[in-house]
């Protein structure tokens, strides 16, 4: 018991952390459309995926490999030397990325912006590479010691930093510059921190190559994991500035950023999920495992489901608020995005399922697989059907990838709990009537949201209990798991 009461508990910090993370990123959105415009904001979107894509390639699949096999560990001689080489070597392939950039930077500016000027700005950003692989790592470290409070703590400590120094900036009238300084000086900060935070884990040692070879082979086919994930969610961007200039992927970036904060409902269950899978795999706990994960993909569709809804029926009064009115197009986006985000997550939950069964080449075909599909959509569709086509491609591909998902859960012994989610919609659709009249209220447009948000989840989850989707006893054992501190030792799970 002792042991579900800390896994609520740390998917609560994180839940925490998470929605005033997602507050940032939310305030960041009008920020900058308002300062920059569709043309500028749209090369920092570009500038910004690039430099995710190589951050993720640069550390060859060993996060991946650190949740994998640092969690639940207690050799701390051996833990230390293996997290010191894994950082030398990602450092290092960090740099040399860092430098191919800047080298490179006017090129890939003329193909990315269909301008020159932005060069200068890749050439600054080419450095955040180096900055973006450390972060990642000690943050993944964290994750894989359980140190949720640490991991959440640092977390805040950048978004802080990021939106009041952007602000500050974008004041002084910096634009793009400005951001970048801003991600610059930030994870500077934080790393400093990091490295405070987590050096009782392990003492300074030599780095040796050979010992994590054991991580470079699980984590090597997961090398273009990340890459091919940010591929997809940003591979469309990349054809509509080819076609259609950066100010149609400035406004499809907005709708492609309000559609992503569904997926930060499931972000900290995912966070602490692997890690605890991890855990008690390596300790032999199957059975607690299974229990895990059963639970953390109810409890996740249980809000993701009607977010998207809400989202998506609201999304005409948000953006007027967020952006200026050139932005106004970004809302027909939100429920086909917003719909392929859905079946995203379940594939995000089969990644998880691989990697503990050690099938990571298995992730990274499927995934190259996703990529080239989701390319050649947009290469036919963008063209007749400009951002549309791309979101219909994005939704397609999320589509296949959450068909796949659900016979590789189904094959892993999990249950898909069909019937569950079918009472989600229906509670939804329930709640979508209600929002709908709750629209020709003649109140202010915010109180207007406020409003229709509470009175929206009370009648969905009034509609799940009479479903019999949820029962009251769920809850409180939850409530009961998560604010019991002592007591719990002699207990059983």
């Amino acid at each position: 018991m002792v042991k579900y009461q800390r896994f609520i508990k740390n998917v609560g910090l994180m839940g925490i952390a998470q929605f005033i993370l997602n507050i940032q990123v939310f305030l960041l959105i009008p920020i900058m459309t308002k300062f920059l415009g569709a043309y500028n904001y749209g090369i920092w979107s570009q500038i910004k995926i690039t430099i995710l894509l190589l951050s993720g390639l640069a550390m060859f699949g060993f996060n991946a490999s650190i949740l994998r096999f640092i969690s639940g560990r207690k050799d701390k001689k051996k833990v230390s030397k293996e997290f010191i080489s894994i950082l030398s070597l990602c450092g290092l392939s960090a740099l040399i990325l860092s430098l191919l950039i800047f080298l490179f930077s006017n090129k890939l500016s003329l193909i990315l912006t269909h301008s020159l000027q932005a060069g200068i700005f890749f050439k600054l950003a080419a450095i955040l590479i180096f900055f973006n692989v450390l972060y990642s790592l000690f943050l993944y470290f964290l994750r894989a010691k359980e140190n949720i409070k640490i991991f959440s703590l640092i977390e805040l400590i950048r978004a802080v930093l990021e939106i009041s120094l952007i602000y500050i900036l974008l004041l002084k009238g910096y634009d793009i510059l400005g951001i970048i300084i801003a991600y610059i000086v930030t994870k500077i900060i934080v790393i400093l921190f990091s490295i405070t935070q987590t050096k009782k884990y392990f003492k300074l040692q030599k780095p040796s190559f050979k010992i994590i070879k054991p991580y470079l082979f699980f984590g090597l086919p997961l090398m273009f994991l990340p890459f091919l994930n940010i591929l997809i969610q940003g591979g469309d961007k990349y054809v509509i500035g080819y076609f259609l200039g950066a100010k149609q992927v400035g406004i499809y970036a907005l709708a492609y950023s309000l559609t992503w904060i569904l997926q930060e409902v499931f972000r900290p269950i995912n966070m602490v999920l692997l890690p605890k899978l991890s855990s008690a795999i390596n300790n032999n706990q199957i059975k607690e495992s299974k229990i895990y994960f059963n639970y953390s993909y109810k409890y996740t569709f249980l809000l993701l489901i009607p977010s998207l809804f809400g989202l998506s029926l609201l999304a005409n009064y948000i953006i007027p608020l967020i952006a200026t009115s050139e932005f106004i197009g970004a809302s027909k986006l939100i429920p086909i995005l917003g719909a392929g985000m859905l079946f995203s997550v379940i594939w995000t939950f089969a990644t998880i399922i691989l990697q503990l069964q050690g099938k990571t080449k298995n992730i990274l075909i499927i995934l190259l697989s996703l990529t080239l599909l989701n390319f050649l959509l947009n290469i036919l569709l963008v063209p007749f059907l400009q951002i549309n086509g791309a979101a219909i491609s994005t939704l397609i591909t999320f589509v296949i990838s959450g068909i796949i998902a659900m016979r590789i859960i189904h094959k892993a012994g999990m249950d898909l709990m069909p019937k569950f989610i079918g009472k989600s919609v229906i509670a939804s659709l329930i709640m979508g009537i209600v929002i709908w009249y709750l629209k020709f209220l003649n109140i202010n447009v915010i109180l207007k949201i406020i409003v229709i948000i509470i009175l929206g989840g009370l009648v969905y989850l009034i509609s799940m209990f009479l479903l019999k989707g949820i029962q009251m006893q769920e809850l409180v054992k939850i409530i009961r798991l998560g604010i019991k501190r002592k007591g719990l030792k002699n207990e059983n799970p």
